[in-house]
C-alpha cells in the first residue's frame, strides 16, 4: 500500500511538475506573444506614420506640380499671344477676336477673364487714338466698349489704353477709354523697368464695366512688353522709347486652384508673386481649406526667375484608420491571438505549425510572383490586363498611359544590364511617386510601363499626368555604377481612354499613340486618334513591301548632275533612290524613306545603294568619263561606326572605284547627335581618300557650333535657302554667309535646287563652287544620264 502511495505521490509530483512546466511554458509563450504584439504594433504605427508622411509629401508635391503646370500653360499662352501681336502690329479687334476664338483662348485655358494689347498714348496723340478706337472698337461691341472717354477723367502726360481686347461672351465689356495706368488697377506699374521677357503683375483686383469686383475674387493678371527691335541690348531709357505697348491677360485663379486640389478640402493653396527681390511676396489668390494656426507650410517655386511660388499649408488627411487606431487594433488582435495560442498550445505541435506557416508563406509568395514584376515589384502584364478588364467590365471610365523609355538600350549597352536594372527600379519609383491616389502603375516588360488612371475618360487629367511624367523622368538618375552626373533617359507616352472597347484594344490604342510620340521626336506624349490605326496599318504594309523590294530588284538609282558653276561642266552626280512598286508604281522617297528609317531597313537598302552607285561610277571611269559619285548615308548607317567603314572599304575594293571619286553625304542632324563618334567615323573615311559632304547645310541647330570639329570637304546649301534668295533677303544673306564660310575654311560649296537663271547669277556673284537643280537637269535614269555625259555633249548649255 505504501509502495502504491509513494508511486502515486511520485506520479502526482511529476504531474504537478509537468503542470508547472506547462504553465510556465504557457505564460512564457503568452509573454513572448504579448511582447511581439506590442513590438509589431509599434512597428506598424511607425510604418504607417512614415507612409502617411510620404503620402502627404507626394500629395503636396503633386498639387504644387499640377498648379505649376497649369500656371505654365497660361504663361505659355501669353508668350504665344505676345509673339502674335508683336508680328501683327496692325491687327484689328475683329481679327483679334477671331484669333482668340480659333485658339480657344477661353475654352482650352480655364480661368481666362480677358486679353488686351495696352498702348502708351501721349496726351498729344490721345484724340488720334480715340478716333482709331471709335473706328475699331473692342469686341463684343457694347455701349461701354464704344465709350472712348478717358476713365478716370483727367489730363495726364501718358495714358495706358487698350488698343485690342477680347473677353468671353456675356462678360461685362471694358470701357474703351479705361486708363490702365491710373487708379488702383495698376499699383506700382512702371513700363520703364519691365524686363525684356518678364511678366509683371498688373493688380490683384480688376475693374470691368465700371464695377469693382469684391475682395474674395481671385483675379490676377500677366503682362509682357512688346518692343520695337531687340530689347536685350537696350538701356532702360532706350526700352522706354522702344516700348510699343503691353500685352496683358487676366485670369481667375479659383479654377486653377480647384483643379490642382482635385476636390481635396484638407489643404490650402496660395499663389505668391514677388515683384522684386527686396519686396515681400504678395498673395495673389488662395483656395482650399480655411487658414489654420500651426498648420504645416511648404513653398514651391513656380516658373523661372523666382517671382512665382506656390505655398501649400495643411496636412493631407490619410485614408482609412489612423496610425494610433491601427496600433491599438494590432494590440487587441495580438492579445486575442496570444490567448488562443496559449489555450490551444497542448493541441498543436511545433512541426505542424511550422509546416502550415511555410505552406502559407509559399502560397502568398507564389501568388504575388504570379501577378507582379520580379524586378520592380509593380503589377505585371497579366495583372494589368486583369485590372483594366475589371474596370471596363463594370463600365468605369479609365485612361491608359503607355510609357516607353527613350535611350534605355544605350544605357544597357554602355553601362551594363546591372545598371539598366537599377535604372528600371528607379523609374518605377518615380512613376509611382507622381501618381494620384487611386492611380495604378505596372511594368509590361523591358523598358515599357503602363499607368491606369481610374475615372478619367478623359482628358486633361491624363495629359497633365503624362506631362509630369515626361518632365520628372527627364531628370538624371543617380545610380550605383554610373557616372557622378547621373544617367539620363527620356520617356515617350501614348494616351488612350475607355470605354468603349476591350482591355486589349485600349492598350493597343495607347501603343499606337506611343508610336506617334516616338515618331514626333520622343520626349513627349500623344493622345490616341482614330486615324492613327489606319496610318500605322499603311506603314506596316509599306514596311512589308519594302522587305520584298530589295530581294525583287524593285529599287533603281537615278542620277542628278552636279556642275562646276563657272565652266558649266558636269563633274559628278548624286545617286538618288527610286522605288518601282509592281502595284503602286513609282513610290515617292518622302513616303518610304521614313518607314525604312524607323524599321531599320534603311541599313540594307543603303548598303545596296552604296554598292550600286560605286559600280556605276566605275563603269563611267572605264568609259573615259571621270565623274564623281555622291551617296547619301543615313544616321543608322553612320551609327555602325567601324562596321560602316569596313563596308565602304569592301565596296571600293570590289568595284575598283578610286576613293577620291566617292563622296559620302550625311545630313547635319545625323552628326550633331553624337559629334565625337560621328567625327571619328568621317575622319577614318577621309584617310581612305573618300570625300565627306554635309547635306542640307543650314537647316539644323548646331551647324556652326560643330562644323570646326567635323572633317568636312563639301557644304551642300539647302534648296530652301537657294529658292528663297530672290524673295527673301534673309535667305540671300544666309547663302552669302555660307559660301564665305566655306571659302574661309577651304571647303567646297554646292548649291542644291537651282531652278532659274536669276538664282544661278546670284550664286556666281557669290563665288559658289558647284550646283545642281532643275535649271540644269532633273534626276535621270542611268541611260539618259549616259547620253547627257557622252564626251560629245559634256558641256551643258
Amino acid at each position: 500500500m505504501a509502495m502504491f502511495l509513494r508511486a502515486g505521490n511520485r506520479g502526482s509530483a511529476r504531474t504537478r511538475a509537468d503542470g508547472r512546466w506547462l504553465s510556465l511554458a504557457v505564460w512564457a509563450v503568452l509573454a513572448v506573444c504579448l511582447a511581439g504584439t506590442v513590438g509589431a504594433a509599434a512597428a506598424r504605427r511607425s510604418s504607417v506614420q512614415v507612409q502617411e508622411r510620404n503620402r502627404a509629401d507626394a500629395t503636396i508635391a503633386s498639387v504644387a506640380a499640377t498648379t505649376t503646370v497649369l500656371l505654365q500653360r497660361h504663361v505659355d499662352f501669353m508668350t504665344i499671344l505676345r509673339g502674335t501681336l508683336g508680328t501683327r502690329p496692325d491687327m484689328t479687334n475683329r481679327e483679334f477676336a477671331r484669333w482668340a476664338s480659333a485658339t480657344e483662348a477661353f475654352g482650352r485655358y480655364p480661368g481666362g477673364v480677358g486679353y488686351a494689347l495696352i498702348q502708351m498714348v501721349p496726351h498729344a496723340k490721345l484724340a488720334e487714338f480715340q478716333r482709331v478706337l471709335l473706328a475699331d472698337p473692342p469686341l463684343p461691341s457694347s455701349a461701354a466698349s464704344r465709350n472712348v472717354a478717358v476713365v478716370p477723367a483727367g489730363t495726364r502726360e501718358v495714358y495706358c489704353l487698350a488698343r485690342l481686347s477680347t473677353i468671353p461672351r456675356g462678360a461685362a465689356a471694358i470701357p474703351g477709354g479705361y486708363d490702365m495706368c491710373a487708379g488702383k488697377a495698376a499699383p506700382g506699374f512702371d513700363t520703364a523697368v519691365m524686363a525684356k521677357d518678364g511678366y509683371r503683375l498688373l493688380g490683384d483686383t480688376a475693374t470691368m464695366g465700371g464695377t469693382r469686383l469684391d475682395s474674395q475674387t481671385n483675379v490676377f493678371a500677366l503682362a509682357a512688353p512688346v518692343y520695337t527691335g531687340d530689347p536685350s541690348a537696350m538701356t532702360v531709357a532706350q526700352r522706354r522709347a522702344a516700348l510699343r505697348g503691353v500685352v496683358a491677360g487676366t485670369f481667375d485663379a479659383d479654377e486653377i486652384i480647384d483643379q490642382s486640389l482635385g476636390g481635396r478640402r484638407d489643404l490650402r493653396v496660395e499663389l505668391l508673386y514677388q515683384p522684386a527681390p527686396a519686396l515681400a511676396p504678395l498673395i495673389l489668390a488662395d483656395g482650399g481649406a480655411a487658414p489654420r494656426d500651426g498648420a504645416a507650410v511648404r513653398e514651391f517655386p513656380a516658373g523661372s526667375g523666382g517671382q512665382w511660388a506656390v505655398r501649400i499649408s495643411g496636412t493631407p488627411v490619410p485614408p482609412g484608420m489612423s496610425a494610433d487606431g491601427q496600433f491599438w487594433t494590432v494590440i487587441g488582435m495580438g492579445l486575442l491571438v496570444s490567448a488562443l495560442l496559449a489555450g490551444f498550445l497542448h493541441m498543436l505541435t511545433r512541426g505542424r505549425h511550422r509546416a502550415l506557416r511555410l505552406v502559407e508563406n509559399k502560397t502568398e509568395e507564389l501568388r504575388f510572383q504570379a501577378g507582379h514584376d520580379a524586378l520592380t515589384g509593380l503589377p505585371n502584364r497579366a495583372q494589368i490586363m486583369e485590372m483594366l478588364s475589371a474596370t471596363l467590365d463594370r463600365g468605369g471610365a479609365i485612361s491608359v498611359l503607355f510609357l516607353d523609355l527613350d535611350g534605355f538600350k544605350a544605357v544597357n549597352d554602355t553601362l551594363g544590364h546591372a545598371v539598366g536594372d537599377r535604372l528600371l527600379r528607379a523609374v518605377a519609383g518615380r512613376v509611382t511617386s507622381e501618381l494620384r491616389e487611386g492611380d495604378r502603375a505596372g511594368r509590361l516588360g523591358g523598358d515599357e510601363f503602363v499607368v491606369l488612371l481610374d475615372g478619367d475618360a478623359y482628358g486633361e487629367g491624363a495629359e497633365v499626368v503624362a506631362g509630369r511624367l515626361v518632365h520628372v523622368l527627364s531628370e538624371p538618375f543617380a545610380l550605383e555604377g554610373a557616372d557622378a552626373r547621373g544617367v539620363r533617359v527620356g520617356v515617350s507616352v501614348g494616351i488612350a481612354a475607355g470605354p468603349p472597347g476591350t482591355a486589349e484594344e485600349l492598350l493597343r490604342d495607347a501603343d499606337l499613340a506611343l508610336y506617334q510620340a516616338k515618331e514626333s521626336g520622343k520626349g513627349r506624349y500623344r493622345v490616341f486618334e482614330p486615324g492613327m490605326s489606319s496610318r500605322r496599318q499603311r506603314e506596316l504594309e509599306l514596311e512589308a513591301d519594302l522587305r520584298d523590294a530589295l530581294d525583287d530588284g524593285q529599287f533603281v538609282l537615278y542620277y542628278q548632275p552636279i556642275l562646276d558653276l563657272r565652266s558649266r561642266r558636269i563633274t559628278g552626280a548624286e545617286a538618288l533612290l527610286r522605288w518601282r512598286h509592281p502595284v503602286r508604281g513609282m513610290v515617292s522617297p518622302g513616303e518610304f524613306i521614313p518607314v525604312a528609317e524607323s524599321s531599320g531597313l534603311i541599313v540594307p537598302i543603303g548598303r545596296w545603294v552604296l554598292r550600286e552607285a560605286c559600280a556605276q561610277a566605275t563603269r563611267w571611269q572605264d568609259a573615259g568619263r571621270p565623274l564623281g559619285i555622291a551617296v547619301n548615308i543615313s544616321a543608322r548607317q553612320l551609327d555602325a561606326g567601324a562596321d560602316f567603314v569596313a563596308e565602304v572599304q569592301a565596296v571600293l575594293a570590289d568595284t575598283g572605284l578610286d576613293p577620291a571619286a566617292l563622296t559620302i553625304e550625311v545630313t547635319e542632324t545625323a552628326v550633331i547627335g553624337d559629334v565625337e563618334d560621328a567625327g571619328l567615323v568621317l575622319e577614318v573615311l577621309r584617310t581612305l581618300g573618300v570625300r565627306v559632304a554635309i547635306d542640307d547645310f543650314g537647316t539644323g541647330y548646331s551647324s556652326l557650333t560643330h562644323l570646326h570639329r567635323l572633317p568636312v570637304d563639301i557644304l551642300k546649301i539647302d534648296r530652301s535657302f537657294v529658292g528663297g534668295m530672290t524673295e527673301d533677303a534673309a535667305s540671300g544673306t544666309l547663302v552669302r554667309s555660307l559660301v564665305q564660310l566655306g571659302r574661309s575654311l577651304g571647303i567646297e560649296t554646292v548649291a542644291e535646287g537651282i531652278e532659274d537663271q536669276v538664282q544661278l547669277d546670284i550664286l556666281l556673284d557669290e563665288q559658289c563652287d558647284s550646283g545642281q537643280g532643275y535649271l540644269f537637269n532633273r534626276p535621270l535614269p542611268v541611260e539618259e544620264f549616259d547620253e547627257l555625259t557622252d564626251p560629245a555633249a559634256a558641256d551643258v548649255a
